[in-house]
């Protein structure tokens, strides 16, 4: 492959990745607008089957930005290989060969698990709230 080929397919990615990561989020907040509005017609095993779904869809989810990171960081290594061969890169095209800061991929890690656990949490929380409040 070229330079331009694996640069081009490197953003063909990143825009997956950020489409995938939009349509997990938008699903996370309807969850949390279901749990809000619909507290009260909740029974316990449409709680559970909400979050089964919900958890497995993640996983799903999750499992898809993780092989999608592999082949960019597959590709970054083609570029490597280009740039090893005395291949004259671009300044743009170097700019995927600086490694990318550990914090900042514990952070993105940080965000998506904890989305999932705090949407998990609320709509559990939503449902004993009004449980509490009936029983009271």
């Amino acid at each position: 492959m070229s330079e331009a080929e694996i640069v081009y397919q490197i953003s063909e990615i990143y825009n997956r990745v950020w489409s995938i990561q939009q349509w997990w989020a938008s699903m996370s907040i309807g969850l949390l607008i279901l749990a809000h509005l619909a507290s009260e017609r909740l029974n316990l095993l449409l709680v559970m089957f909400i979050m089964a779904l919900y958890s497995s869809f993640s996983l799903y989810v999750f499992n898809i930005l993780g092989r999608n990171w592999n082949t960019i960081v597959s590709y970054i290594q083609d570029l490597q290989e280009l740039k090893d061969t005395d291949h004259d890169l671009s300044s743009g095209t170097l700019t995927f060969l600086i490694p990318q800061s550990e914090i900042v991929t514990s952070l993105v890690i940080i965000v998506l698990v904890s989305t999932f656990i705090g949407c998990n949490a609320y709509l559990v929380y939503s449902y004993l709230k009004i449980r509490r409040k009936k029983n009271a």
